[in-house]
């Protein structure tokens, strides 16, 4: 437990559940938690790693192969406050600055990778929503608009 006299004690901070319809072609679909996205920023961009995934209030992300063989990550997420989505959303941004030639542009237009696939990025509230690898621009609206997120009580 990352943060047990908040999110354990006095009462237990339940993450929430986010899920979306994957294809039959998905390789994995999994949740990365905050510690695996502390570990995923931290590679990327350390200075504010650990601030950035504080604030994780639950995820989901799917890996599928296209026709062409090539990966597209979808990757939905929810954070604890518009805050916390906002400096998530920076700090991801951060990272394909770092991992992808002209990663400063703007995702939310889609930045080409050297395999021509395209990440989209877009914050909106407390949710945070990220499609790596696709040459589809409609993917990203798609993503948002079937992305479920509940709370839950056990």
């Amino acid at each position: 437990v990352l943060h047990p006299a908040t999110k354990l004690f006095p009462k237990r901070e339940l993450p929430i559940t986010v899920t979306f319809p994957t294809t039959t072609d998905a390789l994995v679909t999994d949740v990365m938690g905050e510690l695996g996205w502390w570990i995923y920023l931290d590679q990327w961009a350390p200075t504010n790693a650990a601030a950035a995934a504080e604030g994780w209030g639950g995820d989901v992300f799917s890996v599928a192969k296209r026709a062409d063989g090539k990966l597209v990550a979808s990757i939905a997420t929810t954070w604890d406050t518009a805050a916390d989505a906002k400096q998530f959303f920076d700090a991801y941004l951060a990272t394909l600055a770092k991992r992808v030639p002209n990663g400063g542009a703007d995702a939310t237009k889609g930045i080409t990778r050297p395999d021509g696939g395209k990440v989209f990025v877009r914050l909106a509230r407390n949710n945070v929503f990220i499609v790596d690898g696709t040459d589809d621009t409609k993917a990203l609206d798609t993503l948002v608009k079937q992305t479920k997120f509940q709370k839950r009580t056990k």
